[in-house]
């Protein structure tokens, strides 16, 4: 299958080779072993497009528009077009504009989302719509690249003695985190992504601020952690808890991130139940063993996610 993830550019593309290591769906080309190229260039000569079998595009606020733009090219060709959603929260808040929305996931063969709450609203659409195509819709997390993510790996005995706890620009705070923490017999707290300044961190003294960097730079930070920690109050996939359960950091999570129902769930609570999500960090920072067991099982139950059982499934959606 010759596959190409396009798109219109943006923050990322310039680092978007070969050799790109990242993140979320800029890891599908890598997966499908295909292309990613700008519409900007292909537009000078969108034929093309029908060099491909399968065209995937990410519904991301850049990018709306775009399905719908370049589907008046394949018909009546045997190319395929697949869209995925991003994070749901871009619709909630108004970033993306409902009707481009609606129009590109009507333009496509082939959708998912990363999450049940995306698959859902995809469903959703796709069939409040008097759009009479079928398009087969799935749940298909991101891979993640554990390929790059397993030499990573340091042994426990070399790690810090530190908590991580990813910072999430959706929800603007860090108020309820810093108190589940406060106490915490743990040497080193972290926050990573930190990206609003409303939030004065000098409240924060315990807590060593690292700000949004390249991917890389992230990975290797995030290895050297014995723990981590993400309270989430909107629905997302999470790749934070699958680059750490690559690199044996177990993750405390709300129940807001599918993933750590999915690779961590005796560390996933309800949102509410702050007293569980406090014993939950207790034990993880002062149960060795269970520390361990849960890291390994973390470290097995990544494996479904990684770029050849990825591919298989983006294989089964569009057959």
């Amino acid at each position: 299958m010759k596959y190409l993830f396009l798109t219109k550019g943006g923050a990322y593309f310039p680092n978007l080779t070969k050799n790109y290591h990242g993140a979320g769906c800029f890891n599908w080309y890598k997966c499908m072993e295909g292309d990613v190229r700008l519409w900007s260039e292909l537009s000078r000569n969108p034929v093309e497009l029908l060099d491909y079998d399968l065209i995937h595009i990410n519904l991301a606020a850049d990018d709306i528009g775009l399905a719908a733009e370049i589907s008046k090219y394949l018909k009546e060709s045997s190319t395929k077009l697949v869209v995925n959603m991003d994070y749901s929260i871009n619709y909630m808040d108004k970033s993306v504009h409902i009707h481009e929305l609606i129009a590109d996931i009507q333009a496509c063969d082939f959708a998912f989302g990363v999450e049940p709450a995306q698959t859902n609203l995809t469903h959703y659409i796709a069939n409040m719509t008097t759009h009479t195509k079928q398009i087969k819709i799935m749940l298909l997390p991101h891979p993640v690249d554990l390929e790059y993510l397993n030499k990573k790996w340091i042994d426990y005995e070399h790690r810090q003695d530190s908590l991580i706890f990813h910072y999430h620009k959706y929800d603007g705070h860090l108020d309820i985190p810093w108190l589940l923490c406060y106490g915490l017999d743990v040497k080193h707290k972290i926050v990573t992504g930190y990206t609003n300044t409303t939030w004065d961190v000098k409240e924060m003294p315990e807590w060593e601020f690292w700000p949004f960097a390249p991917w890389e730079v992230y990975v290797d930070g995030l290895s050297r952690c014995k723990y981590g920690f993400e309270y989430r109050t909107h629905k997302a996939a999470s790749r934070f808890i699958m680059e750490a359960a690559a690199v044996g950091v177990p993750v405390v999570s709300t129940h807001d991130s599918f993933m750590g129902a999915m690779l961590f769930p005796s560390l996933h609570n309800p949102i509410e139940d702050f007293k569980a999500m406090r014993n939950s960090l207790e034990l993880l920072t002062t149960k060795d063993d269970f520390r361990l067991s849960v890291a390994k099982e973390g470290l097995e139950r990544i494996e479904k996610y990684d770029f050849k059982h990825s591919k298989e499934n983006m294989e089964r959606l569009v057959e």
